[in-house]
């Protein structure tokens, strides 16, 4: 294996590299990079989320790809075409840092029937394949809670004993299990995390915990969009001087450190008086009574869906069904204030998303776009302690990074697929709930 740090050499202090697999939209990527990683490819068989993750990383390499069938060189080539868009002054040595993703993880949920025989199970494994044939010098599974239960426990045996067999130690025998409440993150949101690293490099430690902001913290400095109609069917506000000063004035701590840089991650090119994802939603009269009536924490009877607590936490943003599992949409939050279900951009600040990133325009997309990814302050709590044990050099970058064109959130399926050089036929077949 490969290691630039060996005893003699001599070269210029860079950024660790690092990929992301089944990168979705790029939350566990946008962590990475606050943590002082360049993430240089990110893959997802998805062209609709690619598509986002292309949008708003323009310096990394985009790769639509079925993860279950890449090779290590496809993945090296990928890599090498990020560090052209990275502007990187010297060649690449071929030190992988840090593989990283989240394997789907639909078989394993307890939100779900918890099937062992979920084909998604698998995708786990492709991920250990990929890290003994890559051979980086750390990874980081991400997961959900359910990969623990004891109806799903040997998929984790199994994939424990692989990363062992390739040579990676473990930096805890069991996943560690993290909420993102407990890393500044407004969301109950349980999540595990494999961590391994190859020899010569150190054992992480587990991520300590901070405090995190509350649902009006992260919320309440939004502009008001009842009464703006032009919302009823563009996710896109050019907000007035008034609105922007009311932003600034009126923000907490959590809000401000959403629109500026938080970490080591690059700096973004970006009209702050433009904000996406606040396409409104109309509800009936009679649901506007009744979400008025809900007290804070307390469950719609009818829609199943709970009001936030200004003073507490979100529950788990859910993501819903993709199309080869009947495309179902999850419920969304009721606002702690307003009789309405909380918008995209709302969903976002409460998954720790900063305002320059941006979504799909259509809702669906956008909301599952969300509700799978990791929330970058929680992946870049584990990232930090990765980038420790690497005894890598923390460098914040000077470069400022124009995003890329707004047509990749406009995307659909097919047009997305055409923009990657996808045949449509290949793509996940669309399966619908039936109808009586």
């Amino acid at each position: 294996m490969a290691n630039r740090h060996a005893r003699g050499a001599v070269a210029a202090p860079q950024r660790p590299v690092a990929v992301d697999l089944f990168s979705g939209a790029g939350g566990m990527s946008l962590g990475f990079e606050q943590a002082g990683f360049d993430v240089l490819a990110a893959v997802d068989n998805d062209p609709v989320h690619l598509a986002v993750h292309e949008r708003n990383f323009p310096h990394s390499f985009a790769l639509c790809h079925d993860v279950g069938t890449i090779t290590a060189e496809t993945i090296h080539a990928a890599i090498g075409k990020g560090w052209s868009l990275a502007q990187r002054e010297s060649e690449w040595d071929g030190v992988v840092d840090c593989l990283f993703g989240g394997p789907s993880c639909q078989g394993f949920s307890d939100m779900g029937r918890q099937n062992p025989d979920d084909d998604r199970n698998n995708l786990v494994f492709a991920f250990a394949r990929v890290v003994r044939e890559l051979k980086p010098r750390s990874f980081v599974i991400e997961n959900v809670p359910g990969l623990l239960f004891p109806k799903v426990r040997h998929h984790l045996e199994l994939l424990q004993a692989e990363l062992k067999v390739a040579g990676y130690r473990l930096a805890e025998e069991l996943p560690i299990v993290l909420d993102a409440s407990g890393h500044g993150v407004p969301q109950r949101r349980r999540r595990v995390f494999i961590v391994g690293v190859a020899d010569g490099v150190d054992l992480p430690r587990r991520p300590a915990a901070t405090r995190s902001p509350t649902v009006a913290e992260a919320l309440d400095d939004l502009p008001a969009i009842e009464g703006l109609d032009a919302l009823l069917t563009s996710d896109r506000l050019t907000m007035t001087a008034s609105m922007v000063e009311h932003m600034v004035t009126s923000s907490s701590a959590y809000a401000r450190s959403l629109r500026t840089r938080s970490g080591l991650e690059y700096e973004r090119q970006w009209p702050e008086e433009i904000l996406t994802g606040i396409q409104r939603t109309v509800h009936q009269p009679s649901v506007v009574q009744r979400f008025r009536a809900l007290e804070p924490g307390a469950a719609d009877t009818i829609s199943r869906t709970h009001r936030l607590d200004g003073g507490g936490y979100s529950p788990t943003l859910r993501a819903g069904t993709g199309r080869d599992h009947g495309s179902f949409t999850a419920p969304r939050p009721i606002h702690h204030r307003l009789p309405r279900v909380i918008t995209v951009r709302e969903a976002a600040r409460l998954h720790s998303f900063p305002d320059w990133f941006s979504f799909n325009t259509a809702k669906w997309h956008a909301l599952r776009e969300i509700g799978n990814a990791v929330p970058p302050r929680l992946a870049a709590a584990v990232a930090d302690t990765v980038v420790e044990a690497l005894r890598a050099k923390r460098i914040l970058p000077t470069r400022v990074v124009e995003l890329g064109s707004d047509a990749l959130l406009e995307h659909s399926l097919g047009t997305a697929a055409d923009h990657f050089g996808i045949d449509r036929a290949s793509l996940t077949p669309d399966i619908r709930r039936s109808r009586s």
